[in-house]
């Protein structure tokens, strides 16, 4: 899918909008529940240096996210226990 330069735009100004909310250090680490097949709302808007774990229900020959430091897990959100506490620094 190609998304149509209006909303890139507002998916842009979306994610710059909720990064100006939040303090973060150099290179965060970012758990993104429910991170869909490709990343348009989120990854594709936020440094390449940053790590995001992406966590959905997809099956993962779906998920074609471009973000260089992205990791899939197929997995359901009720149970996130497999992440330590204080592991990411935004989810």
């Amino acid at each position: 899918l190609v998304a149509s330069p209006l909303l890139a735009r507002r998916r842009q100004r979306r994610a710059e909008r909720l990064l100006e909310l939040v303090e973060l250090g150099e290179r965060p680490r970012v758990l993104d529940v429910g991170c869909g097949t490709s990343g348009r709302s989120f990854e594709d808007h936020v440094p390449h240096d940053w790590s995001i774990v992406g966590v959905d229900l997809y099956d993962p020959a779906e998920v074609r996210h471009t973000h260089p430091k992205f990791e899939y897990r197929r997995q359901d959100a009720s149970d996130l226990s497999n992440f330590a506490d204080g592991h990411f620094d935004l989810v």
